[in-house]
């Protein structure tokens, strides 16, 4: 019922701006779109540098797999495999959140 949705995802994720937010996708995952969804993450990321914060996506071409995007506002990665949640992925959300909420050292 997607069409029923009032927004694009895109427009909730931009919600979330400034902080940050992860996204993931599986290559195989035939329950969700995973360029759709890599799109919606690069998208809101508009939202997220009119604020001056820093994303690292880019729209030309699909993201390799394999590849995080940890180090920006909007995070991301695309993983090979089928609708679920792997241990790879546990360890890409657990380093984003490292990145962002562990505290720098001086």
């Amino acid at each position: 019922q997607e069409d029923d949705l009032p927004v694009d995802q895109h427009m909730l994720l931009a919600c979330i701006a400034p902080r940050p937010v992860y996204v993931h996708s599986s290559v195989k995952d035939t329950w969700a779109d995973p360029r759709g969804e890599y799109l919606s993450a690069y998208h809101a990321g508009e939202v997220y540098r009119l604020l001056g914060q820093k994303t690292l996506l880019m729209e030309e071409g699909s993201p390799p797999v394999g590849k995080a995007f940890i180090e920006s506002q909007v995070g991301y990665h695309l993983r090979d495999g089928g609708h679920s949640i792997e241990k790879y992925d546990w360890e890409r959300f657990l380093e984003f959140a490292d990145f962002h909420l562990k505290p720098k050292d001086p």
